[in-house]
């Protein structure tokens, strides 16, 4: 049986719990949901049996369980390990940044699979020493597909995330400059049914984060057919630990989906190619080939089943 658990159970007025009300609350949207989410609909398009925070799940030795991002789900599940009570734990993508974190759960040995978003993640394990990148997988979620509306695209779409104000200011003069109408959104200060509306209107997004460890916007925008003008720091530091990579910004960003820039240069000719029509991305068609709900569910099937 296909165990999933976003939290541990009758684990109440823990921090956890606590933490899980207070999002509930106030309607607060977490990524690590958004992954779980379009697992259980991926599944469920498949006709896969699965239980989702069983609070009494039956115990044979045979039983896998996936746990996603609660690090109390993922001691209890370490646990049961060792006491022979399931047969496999896989652990991730949400759960630590680095394998170190929260005093090394992630080096548990009991945990048999770890997933990780996107391979410049994995990268980034390996520079920090990390030691058993045999159990590392990678598996990115998929999105919900809402479909294309036939709204008339007139603007451009700004999205700032985690960006400098030098970086920022810079886009937002060019746009001017050329003389393109485009709207602006920022990180934590829109709805998703609203940055979902705005990007049927939208002829491409630019889009501005440092770095991303998969960028599920990212996904909705190629979902709703929008090519995508990424900025690209080429690098990512944490801790004393440096790594480079041009996957950094987008990991699943290709030639289909848009470009990568670096200065305003660059921007500037990417837009003009465009506008001129004679660059063409085909966003749509890469998302329905790789990053449906089934398609990512079937991927971290075949993981599983390895």
């Amino acid at each position: 049986m296909f165990y999933i658990y976003t939290k541990k159970p009758n684990n109440y007025f823990s921090k956890e719990f606590l933490k899980e009300f207070g999002r509930f609350l106030f309607k607060k949207s977490r990524g690590p949901q958004a992954v779980i989410d379009s697992l259980i609909r991926g599944l469920n398009e498949l006709g896969v049996e699965y239980a989702l925070n069983d609070k009494k799940p039956k115990f044979d030795g045979s039983e896998i369980f996936f746990i996603n991002s609660s690090l109390d789900a993922l001691r209890w599940a370490i646990d049961l390990k060792k006491e022979g009570k399931i047969k496999k734990l896989i652990a991730g993508p949400n759960l630590v940044v680095m394998p170190n974190d929260l005093n090394g759960i992630i080096l548990s040995k009991e945990i048999d699979i770890i997933i990780l978003p996107s391979d410049w993640t994995k990268r980034f394990w390996i520079a920090a020493d990390f030691e058993y990148i045999e159990k590392i997988r990678i598996w990115p979620a998929g999105i919900k597909d809402n479909g294309i509306k036939n709204s008339e695209k007139k603007k451009a779409l700004l999205y700032k995330k985690n960006i400098s104000d030098e970086i920022y200011l810079m886009v937002k003069d060019l746009l001017n400059k050329l003389n393109i109408n485009f709207e602006e959104i920022i990180y934590g200060k829109f709805s998703r049914d609203n940055y979902l509306r705005k990007l049927d209107e939208s002829i491409f997004l630019i889009y501005l984060q440092e770095s991303e460890s998969q960028g599920l916007s990212l996904l909705e925008a190629w979902m709703k057919n929008v090519p995508t003008f990424v900025y690209n720091i080429n690098y990512f530091e944490k801790n004393g630990i440096k790594i480079y990579g041009k996957d950094i910004a987008a990991p699943y960003l290709n030639e289909s989906c848009g470009a990568l820039f670096s200065t305003s240069e660059e921007l500037n000719k990417i837009i003009l190619y465009y506008l001129d029509t004679k660059v063409k991305y085909s966003p749509r068609e890469f998302y329905l080939s790789n990053f449906t709900d089934a398609t990512r569910a079937k991927k971290l099937l075949d993981i599983i089943n390895e």
